[in-house]
């Protein structure tokens, strides 16, 4: 995907999203982005510290620290299968989070984290219980070299 596309893709600029954010380090580089819609980051919350409703527009250190947590564990868990698939070793960085419009959201990860290339592959990633789904989207952004290597490893 074209990341000029990416807030378009996520509902518009002006969409309310959390990020997590995490850099690529090891044998290829980047950066890996995880977003959700603000409601559906207050579902994985109310889920995962036993809220019974969303608690407001801003987020208690707690919150952006489960957040924070899922992004990691989901991203680690991406990073791990893609570097068996290639035979790379690729690591995650410490997760940070971002908690504004979209626009913003991924300006920050293409201009603060560093510019990367000009496409992402992105990955919908949904949670589910008892019939009630929460998605996000996964998004690896590598750098041109990492991404040239990856093509050429699952030979595209």
């Amino acid at each position: 995907m074209d990341n000029a596309h990416v807030p378009e893709f996520l509902g518009g600029k002006q969409q309310m999203v959390v990020g997590v954010y995490l850099r690529i380090l090891g044998d290829a580089c980047g950066n890996i982005m995880m977003v959700f819609t603000r409601d559906n980051a207050h579902k994985i919350l109310d889920k995962l510290l036993s809220r019974t409703k969303s608690k407001g527009a801003l987020l208690t250190e707690l919150e952006v620290s489960a957040l924070k947590e899922v992004g990691n564990i989901l991203a680690s868990a991406y990073l791990n299968a893609l570097g068996d698939m290639l035979k790379l070793t690729i690591i995650p960085s410490v997760p940070v989070l971002s908690f504004d419009v979209a626009g913003t959201v991924v300006d920050y990860v293409l201009t603060e984290l560093g510019e990367t290339g000009e496409t992402s592959l992105m990955i919908e990633t949904a949670f589910s219980e008892d019939k009630e789904n929460i998605s996000g989207h996964f998004f690896l952004l590598p750098d041109s070299a990492s991404l040239d290597m990856i093509l050429k490893k699952i030979c595209v």
